[in-house]
Order: C-alpha cells, then structure tokens, then sequence
C-alpha cells in the first residue's frame, strides 16, 4: 500500500487517514519549531550523550526524508524508495549539486549515522545486562 502519492507539481500528498490521531485531525496542531516544541521534540527529549541529525526546513531535500521517515516507519518501502528518488531530483531542479561523500558535511552526517548506531547497540547491550542482573539476583533470592 503506498502510503503517500504526488500531485502534478510532484508534490508529496498524504491521505486524511494519515493525520488521524485517535479521531483528531492533526493537521490543525501546530508543528513543532525551534521556538515552539512539539510533543515529540527530539532535541528537549534526547539524553545527553544521544547522537542527533537536524533537517532544516532551508534544505530543499528535508522534506523528502522527513516523509521518507515516515514512510519506512508506515513498512511503505515503495514510497520511501521514490521519497529518497525525488529528494535527488529536486536537488537538481533547485540547481545545488549534490555534495561529494567527502565533504565536511557529508562526512560528518556518515559519523552521524555510525554513532547512531553504536548508541544503539550499546543501549541494547545495557537492556540485556539489566535483564540478566535481574533474573540473577530473581535466582540467587529463590535460592536462599
């Protein structure tokens, strides 16, 4: 099922189902800015030491990846894949090249997404540390 389709000036359109949030329409909540939070403002929730990648509205391809997100989060990997198409193309109809993969930029949000990922794997590896602590001490006490 493709979640998201594109009117004829290729322009993302979501159906009314997709702002539906237990039978209110979300499309008349204000969006969360720098000024002006929303409810899942990642950079007043984050954890200190949690590795973050702001998209700013400036960038002609932050559109696209924001509902590429949630394209990926919906399982519509179809419109994910064109979302992720059309950000290349609009770099080109804006007329900014594509940075090389060794630009500072580029480097540093390939860092991004590795330290992402270890932050991950390591938060896993706590959850799997406290689980197994508890069971230990659950069995040393049924022992005693």
């Amino acid at each position: 099922m493709n979640l998201f389709t594109w009117n004829q000036g290729n322009r993302i359109r979501f159906p009314a189902t997709v702002f539906q949030d237990r039978g209110h329409d979300t499309r008349e909540k204000t969006l969360g800015t720098k000024n002006n939070p929303g409810k899942w403002d990642c950079h007043s929730n984050a954890e200190p030491d949690k590795p973050l990648f702001t998209l700013l509205a400036r960038d002609p391809t932050a559109e696209f990846f924001v509902a590429a997100w949630a394209a990926v989060r919906a399982g519509d990997v179809d419109s994910a894949g064109r979302l992720m198409r059309d950000a290349v193309a609009e770099l080109v109809k804006v007329g900014k090249q594509p940075l090389p993969y060794n630009s500072e930029k580029s480097v540093e949000a390939q860092q991004c997404a590795k330290a992402m990922r270890t932050w991950r794997h390591m938060r896993q590896m706590d959850e799997i540390e406290k689980r197994l602590s508890k069971e230990s001490s659950a069995t040393t006490e049924r022992a005693d």
